[in-house]
This record gives structure tokens, C-alpha cells and sequence, in this order.
């Protein structure tokens, strides 16, 4: 279902009316709570959940203990790119090294569609996380993270990186998505073979590759 609404200026806000056929396929009410995430150019408004029984405070304490409350990056600002391995201990205070991942608290932080499902497979089939949980804190992720997407300039540059610096696949691919965008300088991992890289030129841009700052 596609249709067309015109933006108002509310105060120092700008507000977008649901239509009615919207409002009644989703049985959307006043008052409920919504999750808004910003996707590439696109802009994502999904039911937050009601399951209040299992909350997944195990995973992302951290996000809301250390930051108070979800933050909402300008997409024109620098960010940090966040490598699957990276993110999956960010989110899960009893990995082994979350402690490493403590610099990021209060950080913009950039994603792509790569890092989101591969930190979901960790989670649920390495670290026997419940699915529903991990589906829920990441879309609570994406809320106030830049997600990029992928396309077919991605993959060509993957392609080149892959081979210049002897990279699998998959790192070349999420590599190849951060130095294409202008808003992330750096890209931070665990990962040895694309730390061994260390920085990735991309027309007059640069983009540094480094470990998570310890505390």
C-alpha cells in the first residue's frame, strides 16, 4: 500500500498525517507508541511491540543506562561504522568483550544491512538469544543509527577491495559500504584481516579503519 501525504510544520517539527486506510489496516490507535527509523532515504514507522512479559534487558541495558534515552542523529553528521562483531557485543553486556565497545556509548553510529543480519544470526544461533528479542533491540537500533544500503556500486567496489586486500566476501562488502559514505570517517572492528587493511581511499575520501577505543 503506497499513497501520497503532505508534510505540515508543527512548532519546530514537521508532521506527515497516517490516512485513515493506513490507520484501520494496522489497527493504529491515539496515543500509541510507534518505532521511526531512517533507512537510506526512506523512512521506516512500525507498531512497537506490547510484549512487556520478557523485556530483553540482558542485551541493551546499555543503550538505555548510558544514553538515557534513544537519540536521533542528523544524517549530515560524522559517524562510526559498526562491524557485526562489534555491534553483537556492544548489545550483549555478558560478552566477553563488551567491555571494548564502552567508547561507543553516546557515538553516531552507521550500519548496513550486512551487520544488522549477521549480528541477528549471532545472537540467535551462536549465542542462543530469543529471537523476538533480537529483533526488537535491533529495530530499536536502527532508530537512532544510520542504515545505508547496498547496491551495485557497492558490490564493484567490494569486488576491487576484496581483491586489492585478499578480503573475503563479506568483509569487502560492508568495508565497500562505509567508504562510499560521506557521513562515516571511520569504520571500527575486531576483525584482524580488515584491521590489517587500516585505511581505505575512495576518491578524496578517506576512511580509517581501528579497533574500539578501551576506556
Amino acid at each position: 500500500m503506497a499513497t501520497t501525504v503532505k508534510l505540515q510544520k508543527i512548532g519546530n517539527s514537521i508532521r506527515a498525517t497516517i490516512p485513515k486506510e493506513v490507520v484501520e489496516n494496522l489497527s493504529l490507535r491515539q496515543g500509541e507508541d510507534m518505532v521511526v527509523a531512517v533507512i537510506d532515504d526512506s523512512i521506516l514507522l512500525k507498531k512497537r511491540s506490547k510484549d512487556k512479559t520478557d523485556k530483553p534487558s540482558r542485551f541493551y541495558g546499555i543503550l538505555r543506562e548510558r544514553t538515557g534515552k534513544v537519540k536521533h542523529w542528523p544524517r549530515d553528521q560524522k559517524h562510526l561504522g559498526i562491524d557485526s562483531n562489534v555491534l553483537v557485543a556492544y548489545l550483549v553486556p555478558d560478552h566477553p568483550d563488551h567491555r571494548l565497545t564502552r567508547s561507543l556509548v553516546g557515538k553516531r553510529h552507521a550500519v548496513n544491512p550486512t551487520v544488522l543480519h549477521e549480528t541477528y544470526h549471532t545472537c540467535v544461533f551462536k549465542l542462543r538469544r530469543k529471537a523476538d528479542q533480537t529483533v526488537q533491540v535491533l529495530l530499536d537500533y536502527m532508530t537512532f543509527s544510520l542504515c545505508l544500503s547496498l547496491n551495485s556500486t557497492t558490490v564493484e567496489l567490494a569486488l576491487k577491495l576484496g581483491l586489492k586486500h585478499s578480503l573475503g566476501g563479506r568483509d569487502a562488502l560492508i568495508l565497500a559500504s562505509y567508504a562510499l559514505s560521506k557521513q562515516v570517517k571511520k569504520f571500527v572492528t575486531i576483525d584482524e584481516s580488515l584491521l590489517a587493511v587500516k585505511r581505505v581511499r575512495v576518491g578524496r575520501k578517506i576512511l580509517e579503519i581501528a579497533r574500539p577505543v578501551r576506556f
